[in-house]
């Protein structure tokens, strides 16, 4: 089968991983994509365009502020749109916590007005500060501060569309995703043989035995109270043109763009 590419922000790198062990136990190939720590804004994009099969999109918090995922990433979503080989999935992001010590859950929210405006203005922010200080930035270092000044302006000025985009081609929360053994997954990648499979491994780790711990005597292993799985259905093979997902229009029909007033060119250097 095809290798899934799996798009997500670094700092969201053990959610991708928890995907990944959960439905590879099938065989099931998957591909990370996330920006390095040295590449170059729009790299992450021009991989994952380039790239051939379906892809697995992790929305977070993270990604919406990252400037490296964010960069192109307008075309990057509506060039996959239009493949149809795109499954957005829209999950918490995280941070750290005061003490370093932690990680605290972000809601990623952009389906209404008042929260999209949240990540318009963070990024409005965001240009406007460097804007301010590009006339004190030494001349060495000035040619790319203008060029990621050039990328932040670019992305204050799409994300109100690919909120819009998002919203016309529909996205799963991680809660749908998750449901029924990850049933959406395999039903809109078109993986009914591989569910089944999955369904198997799944209620075999329901039915096993809490491990022992070492020097733990087998008579006092404790009993652990396994959740009850309500009866599974095999999904239905998807209609030729449905969306398995929830779809946003169907209750807002707001469009994004009209509250939004693009920023202003960089000013002259």
């Amino acid at each position: 089968m095809s290798t899934i590419h799996l798009v997500y922000a670094p700092e969201n790198a053990d959610l991708a991983e928890k995907i990944t062990q959960d439905l590879g136990r099938t065989g099931i190939p998957f591909q990370h994509f996330t920006p390095g720590p040295d590449d170059l804004a729009g790299q992450l994009t021009t991989r994952v365009q380039a790239s051939d099969g379906p892809v697995l999109f992790l929305l977070t918090d993270n990604y919406l502020k990252q400037r490296n995922c964010m960069a192109n990433a307008l075309a990057m979503f509506q060039t996959l749109t239009r493949q149809n080989r795109i499954l957005t999935v829209v999950a918490d992001g995280r941070e750290p916590t005061g003490d370093g010590q932690g990680f605290v859950l972000v809601p990623t929210q952009f389906d209404r007005v008042v929260y999209a405006i949240r990540y318009m203005n963070y990024w409005q922010t965001a240009y406007l500060d460097m804007n301010d200080r590009l006339a004190g930035i030494a001349p060495g270092e000035k040619e790319q501060f203008e060029r990621d000044l050039e990328v932040v302006h670019m992305i204050a000025n799409e994300i109100g569309e690919l909120f819009s985009a998002l919203r016309d081609a529909g996205y799963a929360t991680w809660e749908s995703f998750a449901a029924r053994d990850y049933a959406l997954f395999f039903e809109h990648f078109r993986l009914q043989e591989w569910y089944e499979q999955y369904r198997k491994l799944a209620a075999l780790d329901q039915e096993a035995p809490p491990p022992l711990h070492h020097g733990q005597a087998q008579e006092t292993t404790p009993v652990a109270a396994a959740p009850i799985v309500p009866t599974l259905l095999v999904p239905a093979p998807a209609l030729e043109g449905s969306s398995p997902f929830w779809n946003p229009k169907r209750r807002y029909s707001t469009g994004w763009t009209r509250c939004w007033k693009k920023c202003p060119p960089p000013a002259n250097r």
